[in-house]
């Protein structure tokens, strides 16, 4: 998924593992909106989203299935 996104949206995927991706904040909507439309993905549930602080910046994680 990782190297997908990154070629679909190449200016918005910063990093990519096993099990996460990493976007850029202003990139989340239309790349959580291509997870859900796309339909060999179709990753169309949103388990939680969870917010985690690093004292010097947050982040926030947004657990998505299909």
């Amino acid at each position: 998924v990782g190297k997908r996104l990154k070629s679909e949206f190449p200016d918005a995927v910063t990093s990519w593992g096993e099990g996460d991706v990493r976007v850029r904040p202003g990139a989340i909507v239309e790349i959580c909106r291509y997870l859900k439309d796309t339909p060999d993905l179709y990753m169309n549930y949103l388990s939680s989203i969870t917010g985690v602080d690093y004292v010097e910046s947050f982040e926030l994680v947004y657990h998505l299935t299909s």
